[in-house]
């Protein structure tokens, strides 16, 4: 993700999926505010997606964390990659 804030005049703001989990309103109202939308608003709009998936009908969950782990040993030539590049994975 360094890639990105290098390449890109744009202010960016990453966001794990753990903080959506763990907090959902406090990390809406962090983004919210670093695109300078109220959060006072969000909830009044109609915010239904229109598509033939019904994955993004699923409310924020934590189903997701930790899906890598069964796939340990097939990772573990990227899971060095990572650690020399910095990069810590989740617990």
């Amino acid at each position: 993700m360094a890639h990105w804030p290098a390449m890109l005049p744009n202010p960016m703001m990453t966001v794990r999926l753990q903080d959506w989990v763990a907090d959902f309103a406090g990390t809406l109202r962090r983004v919210l505010e670093f695109i300078d939308l109220p959060y006072e608003h969000y909830y009044e709009q109609d915010s239904r997606v229109r598509t033939f998936s019904r994955a993004v009908r699923q409310p924020v969950n934590a189903r997701g964390l930790g899906r890598w782990r069964p796939y340990e040993r097939q990772l573990q030539p990227l899971i060095v990659e990572l650690a020399a590049a910095g990069i810590a994975l989740p617990e």
